[in-house]
């Protein structure tokens, strides 16, 4: 690994930038995100400790928001838009949710017209549950809405559960509309129907399931991902205000495209199930159907053989001087490339089976060899110093393999965050 260190040294002058220390216990030079990217120019990057759960927005600057090293912050609802193009957007290590009591609930994350790039890896994001249950809003785990340049690696999305008594279907857990995102990993989960109860109108079902992942007019890669429809609401039993019992919701559909592009290896996609029917007596009212696998529309779909490959670098944030390894995930016998570049790309090339998410400059890595037996290849490497006046590099990595049947794949990627001694 000598070679990632000389090549850190090579490209520090392209990606110098300024830390910023978010520590709500005063160790820092902010404690509150919000008051870290008033401060922060375009490039640097937010090294957070901790958090205060605040809702905070990225609008037209390219920044890093990372977690330090094993942690993962809470925060609240997050929302990066207008970044132009050649702007690099990137959180990491975020639990992002509002949580109960917003009267008007809203998504865990919301991108919007970027135009650049934005990297969403670690992250949970979910939607927010209203203040009443008699609040009808429905909120989405996320939504990706005109942007050109969005991968999301290893993150989990949950949209929220339904609200009575009419709006009681549960949230979608990923709404994508004229955008083009990678989703390498994670979950995306829609949320339950509402539970009825003797209390509900008469002849109110218990509520649809949401929707897994919606996608329209867009470009969507699914890369060892699992998506989830949201299980049906139970119906109402007899009693109190109702004379009869009301049936079970169905079930929400795992994949909702319409007029989109869908690419997909190693997906796991399953319907919410249904929910049960109520009870009138000795006789029960009918449980709901269980939800269909995917609803496609207009749409031209690829299967890609194959598994996932994935890498991971541990620790993450890694600091000069600091012992750190690169784990490959793949199958006995694959030959691995590591790709890196201070920039992303997500560029959809079908001759190596993905997209590639690392940019230009482009530094290729030889010498992982073989895959073992165990399917694991870990390659251990030190950071050495980067020189004086480098306060952090950021660097996109991506595994090309050559799988032992012989064909090149790409595989997932990771933002790694490489900081100087002093933090």
């Amino acid at each position: 690994m000598v070679l990632l260190t000389s090549f850190l040294i090579a490209t520090a002058p392209l990606v110098q930038a300024k830390v910023w220390v978010v520590d709500p216990g005063g160790g820092g030079d902010f404690v509150q995100i919000p008051q870290a990217i008033a401060a922060a120019a375009d490039g640097d990057t937010i090294l957070v400790r901790g958090s205060e759960g605040m809702d905070f927005v990225v609008d037209g600057k390219g920044l890093a928001i990372v977690a330090d090293t094993g942690l993962t912050v809470p925060t609240g609802a997050i929302t990066v838009r207008n970044l132009a193009a050649g702007q690099r957007a990137v959180l990491r290590g975020l639990s992002a949710s509002a949580g109960a009591g917003a009267f008007v609930p809203s998504e865990g994350l919301t991108i919007e017209n970027c135009t650049g790039s934005v990297w969403v890896e670690d992250c949970d994001f979910s939607g927010d549950t209203p203040v009443s249950p008699f609040l009808t809003a429905v909120a989405d785990g996320g939504s990706v809405s005109g942007s050109d340049q969005v991968s999301l690696v290893d993150c989990t999305f949950v949209g929220n559960v339904g609200a009575i008594p009419t709006v009681s279907t549960g949230g979608a857990g990923l709404v994508v509309e004229n955008s083009s995102v990678q989703v390498y990993g994670g979950s995306v989960q829609a949320g339950g129907g509402w539970n009825q109860s003797a209390f509900s109108a008469d002849n109110i079902s218990g509520g649809q399931g949401g929707q897994g992942l919606v996608a329209v007019g867009s470009f969507v890669l699914l890369d060892g991902a699992v998506v989830l429809g949201g299980n049906g609401g139970i119906g109402a039993d007899a009693g109190f205000f109702l004379t009869n019992c009301t049936a079970g919701g169905d079930g929400g559909t795992a994949l909702v495209a319409n007029a989109s592009t869908v690419v997909r290896r190693a997906v796991t996609l399953a319907g919410g199930a249904g929910g049960a029917g109520g009870a009138s007596g000795a006789t029960n009212c009918a449980d709901g159907q269980a939800g269909a696998s995917e609803d496609l529309t207009l749409v031209q779909r690829t299967d890609l053989a194959g598994i996932s490959h994935t890498i991971e670098v541990s620790p993450n944030p890694v600091r000069e001087g600091q012992s750190a390894t690169v784990t490959f995930d793949g199958q006995p016998g694959d030959l691995v490339l590591l790709l890196i570049s201070p920039a992303p790309a997500g560029l959809y090339l079908p001759s190596l089976g993905g997209s590639l998410l690392v940019g230009s400059p482009l530094f290729q890595l030889a010498g992982f060899g073989a895959t073992p037996a165990s399917g694991q290849l870990v390659v251990p490497f030190t950071l050495s110093s980067f020189g004086p006046g480098i306060e952090v590099i950021g660097l996109y990595e991506q595994p090309l393999v050559l799988t032992v049947g012989g064909q090149l794949v790409l595989g997932s990627g990771e933002y790694v965050t490489h900081l100087d001694a002093a933090f």
